[in-house]
């Protein structure tokens, strides 16, 4: 699969990276890791998306609390959208 899937024109759809992220098993890793980057699909989401995750975090005390993304898998086992970003507390 060639990276211009993951790093499409500016006003490119992003459906196809975001359907291979939906199903991809290091996905969490690969936000995490893309966070910061300012260009691409990372973990299945797209920089504004990524800008959004990275607020929450500052609002809520950073990624080291109990406060999960629910691009991981949150507790009703479900896999949300890439979009759906809202935080998912774990035991909840």
């Amino acid at each position: 699969m060639s990276t211009s899937v993951f790093f499409p024109d500016r006003f490119a759809p992003l459906g196809p990276a975001k359907q291979v992220c939906a199903t991809c098993p290091v996905r969490a890793a690969c936000l995490e890791d893309g966070l910061h980057e300012k260009f691409g699909i990372f973990g299945g989401l797209s920089e504004r998306e990524r800008r959004r995750v990275r607020r929450q975090r500052r609002q809520v005390g950073g990624p080291n609390e109990s406060l999960r993304l629910r691009i991981d898998v949150c507790a009703s086992g479900a896999t949300p959208s890439p979009v759906d970003i809202a935080p998912c507390i774990t035991g909840s």
